[in-house]
């Protein structure tokens, strides 16, 4: 038996501890891994500011936006089948889940942009025989079992880091207001499609009150015809009238028919649609002050949010210009039995590194791509505001213009009325030819689709309002 080596007995002293040491590490290491999986699972977010509801599509606002953005305003029409529609919608519509989607990746770069200030610890483990050779003691093979740990640290001593994720927690409002602005889009356009049914049905139901009174008229004629009181030519043209009138009533249902495969496409083709009613009664167009508006509309919301993210970048871009300091730590050890056995070789480091930029063309030229995107974001917002001011305008003239050609056409129709109730009983008298009633019946016709279409017009205008303003006024604003 060999005599003790002075030496192997200190260097055990020194690297069992250390390899014990390790070993609780490593332990404790992906003890913390597997809670994080737990945890993702669980989909438990350690920042209360980014909760969310189990369907992404009804996403929590952020703090800033809370009690300002009106999330039901569609309900200001009272119409249970649109309700329906729009439940139906924001749960079932690809469009809306792609950013629901987008949202969710917000939220990981969030946690991304946070990791990077907390310290790194990292383990390894590998199976790497091979050989080396020593001057003094000549080749030797080396122990197959290698065990690493690396410790790192940036100390964000001017703010870079807290920077960057000011940026991503901007960023994400941004993808969380474009969530808010898909579905006011969205849910305008469902509305859109419901008033259009609307206007389709009520015109079909005009039409087919024409093409019954049409055919009366038509059986008149016909015996008129046969006592030689008309002509068959007068014949002929009423019966390629009410041929006419049989057509615009095919294509309205054509019409009706596309309407609600848009609608069901709208919906996320999912669940019976329901056939509603008639038009619903607007009520008086909503108002925004000017502060309440830049506080509320999603549009602008998710532009502002994209400037402070844009500043927060070039802010981070700028002081990475300044020297960074860094906290590292290495160890490694090699042992020819699985890590069980004394190590062979070792090897620890520790200690600071600094990086100081003297000159760094890269690192200049990310700065001045920053400031372009900012200065981007900032007209970018200075555009969408623009426009939705312009939007405004044109739903309150349109609206306030299509009140009064109801009004005017609403006469209209009540005096044609009046004429049509005459013209038919002097018909029937014999005292007018049919000319005459198939022209009276062709100007109540369009009076009373013309009515039809600005009803559904002054409804769209009324929506355009509410999506100009972002969806109306919050119940607690």
């Amino acid at each position: 038996m060999s005599p003790p080596n002075p030496r192997a007995q200190t260097r055990d002293r020194l690297l069992i501890p250390l390899y014990r040491l390790g070993t609780i590490g490593f332990v404790i290491a992906v003890g913390g891994s597997l809670a994080s999986c737990v945890a993702l699972q669980e989909g438990v977010d350690p920042s209360p500011d980014l909760a969310r509801d189990s369907n992404p599509a009804f996403a929590v606002p952020p703090t800033r936006a809370k009690g300002r953005i009106a999330r039901d305003w569609w309900t200001v029409y009272k119409d249970p089948a649109l309700d329906d529609d729009v439940e139906t919608a924001l749960s079932n519509s690809p469009g809306i889940a792609v950013l629901a989607h987008r949202l969710e990746q917000s939220d990981a770069q969030v946690k991304t942009a946070r990791a990077a200030t907390w310290p790194r610890l990292n383990l390894g483990l590998g199976y790497r025989p091979g050989r080396a050779r020593d001057i003094d003691f000549g080749p030797y093979d080396l122990a197959p079992w290698q065990g690493t740990s690396q410790f790192q640290w940036e100390l964000d001593l001017w703010g870079k880091l807290r920077h960057s994720l000011q940026s991503a927690r901007s960023e994400r409002n941004a993808a969380h207001y474009d969530l808010e602005a898909a579905k006011l889009i969205l849910i305008s356009r469902i509305a859109e499609a419901r008033f259009r049914l609307y206007r389709l049905r009520e015109e079909k139901q005009l039409l087919g009150e024409s093409v019954t009174a049409n055919g009366e008229i038509l059986e008149l004629l016909r015996g008129q015809e046969g006592a030689g009181i008309v002509s068959n030519t007068d014949l002929l043209r009423a019966e390629g009238e009410h041929e006419k009138l049989k057509r615009s009533l095919l294509e309205l249902e054509r019409l009706e028919q596309l309407a609600l495969a848009g609608l069901r496409t709208l919906r996320g083709r999912s669940g019976t649609i329901d056939p509603g009613g008639s038009f619903p009664s607007p009520p008086p167009p909503p108002g925004k002050s000017f502060t309440i508006l830049l506080q509320s509309h999603p549009d602008l919301l998710a532009e502002e949010s994209r400037v402070r993210s844009a500043f927060q970048l070039e802010e981070s871009t700028r002081l990475n210009l300044l020297p960074s300091l860094q906290l590292n730590a290495s160890a490694m050890g090699r042992s020819p039995g699985f890590l069980l056995d004394e190590f062979r070789q070792w090897q620890a480091t520790f200690g600071p590194s600094l990086d100081l930029p003297v000159f760094d063309p890269a690192r200049l030229a990310a700065l001045d791509q920053k400031k372009a995107a900012t200065r981007e974001a900032s007209a970018r917002y200075r555009e969408a505001l623009f426009q939705i001011l312009e939007d405004i305008e044109a739903s309150h003239l349109n609206w306030a213009n299509r009140h009064r050609q109801l009004a005017t056409v609403e006469r209209e129709l009540d005096a044609l009325e009046l004429a049509r109730k005459n013209v038919r009983a002097t018909f029937k008298a014999g005292l007018v030819s049919q000319i005459e009633v198939l022209e009276i019946e062709r100007s109540t016709l369009a009076a009373a689709r013309a009515r039809a279409v600005l009803r559904q017009a002054i409804l769209n205008d009324h929506l355009s309002l509410l999506r100009a303003l972002g969806g109306g006024v919050a119940a607690d604003s």
